[in-house]
């Protein structure tokens, strides 16, 4: 009984050590050195990056599948209105004129930076210098890409009562929709996730039980996240390499063509303006920074490849589209790093690409027969 008990606390002290290394002698997260070596000159960087780690993570959306579950802090806020993210310089749904939404991956959250300085607050603030009086709801989602927003998009116009419909829509693509491709397969959600809705929806018990309570240990123990179930989900939900062929490439680009199709349909039914924005990559921008060479590096010649083409083959086929915007070349002839790997920007960023975008928006709605932006 002696030997039992030696060996028992032998055990909770050699744990204990463990989940003591783990949550002490390295940080529960760990952020990109590169985006904290380009944002350095961000004066609120250290509180930005506490803040926008406070979510309780993610919550369930009928349909659009999921989105940030709403939560306040100094920097980073996550509204109750379906999720979307504060826009400080739109005007109350009241008071406003231009109704705007925008749709779009992690780039479009933006959760690089706070939410004065983000793509979709910025474009607020630049419709107002225009006297728009807007009111700008950001529904970017992580992950997020035009099949994904197609759906958002349709599902919130369906809920939302008709005076909060936009006249308005953004669609901000091109990260997601192309580097999926490569990574999981034309038209793909993120693979995890897809692989996770799975094992519910086919009753694959044994590996639902085994990654429930791996998860649920792992929000309890940074030692068994770190040890564990970082592993497991690998091996759960791994797939095949990428695919980097013709087919794929061309399956890829009409997915997202298609998409923009039947957005753009969707908009004319309710009469909103819709634009549909190329959005600027590390692999569009020339030239690169010295940080930004080293994050293209790391994407690799395949990946960046097939972006690059994936991009070449949308400029083309949309080009003579009142409703596309090509804004993937906006940052050219910048010496600043903006990126820090094949999309994400630095935190003084995003406030450059959300004027650039704008005055877009803004010239294409002043060409002759544009319909007004307000209601």
């Amino acid at each position: 009984m002696k030997a039992l008990l030696i060996c028992a606390l032998s055990l909770a002290i050699c744990l204990a050590a463990l989940e003591g290394a783990a949550r002490y002698l390295r940080p529960a997260r760990v952020e990109n050195p590169r985006y904290l070596a380009i944002s350095r000159d961000f004066e609120r960087l250290a509180e930005l990056v506490a803040d926008k780690y406070e979510s309780g993570g993610l919550e369930y959306y009928d349909y659009q599948l999921f989105a940030v579950r709403p939560f306040e802090s100094r920097s980073v806020t996550i509204t109750p209105y379906h999720s979307s993210r504060l826009t400080p310089a739109s005007l109350p749904r009241a008071e406003a004129r231009t109704l705007v939404w925008t749709f779009g991956g992690s780039t479009m959250q933006n959760f690089e930076t706070t939410d004065d300085l983000t793509i979709a607050n910025t474009i607020a603030v630049v419709f107002a210098e225009h006297g728009l009086r807007p009111r700008v709801e950001n529904f970017g989602v992580g992950s997020f890409q035009s099949s994904l927003e197609l759906v958002q998009f349709t599902s919130l116009l369906a809920r939302v009562p008709e005076p909060e419909r936009p006249a308005v829509a953004i669609f901000y693509d091109g990260f997601n929709d192309a580097h999926h491709g490569y990574a999981f397969g034309a038209g793909a959600i993120q693979r995890d996730v897809a692989q996770k809705l799975g094992m519910l929806v086919e009753e694959r018990s044994a590996r639902v039980a085994l990654y429930g309570a791996s998860a649920w240990l792992a929000q309890r123990s940074q030692a068994w996240t770190r040890l564990v179930h970082d592993r497991l989900q690998l091996r759960l939900f791994s797939g095949p390499p990428a695919d980097t062929t013709e087919e794929n490439l061309e399956r890829t680009v009409d997915i997202y063509l298609r998409n923009v199709e039947m957005s753009d349909a969707v908009c004319r039914v309710y009469a909103t303006r819709c634009f549909f924005v190329l959005q600027p990559l590390v692999v569009t921008k020339t030239p690169l920074a010295a940080s930004e060479r080293d994050a293209l590096a790391e994407i690799g010649e395949a990946n960046a490849k097939f972006v690059r083409d994936f991009y070449d083959r949308v400029r083309n086929r949309l080009a003579d589209e009142p409703d596309f915007v090509d804004a993937s070349r906006i940052l050219d002839r910048r010496e600043s790093d903006d990126f820090y790997d094949l999309g994400h920007t630095s935190a003084l960023t995003s406030p450059v690409i959300g004027r650039a975008v704008a005055d877009l928006i803004l010239a294409r709605l002043a060409e002759p027969g544009a319909h007004s932006a307000g209601r």
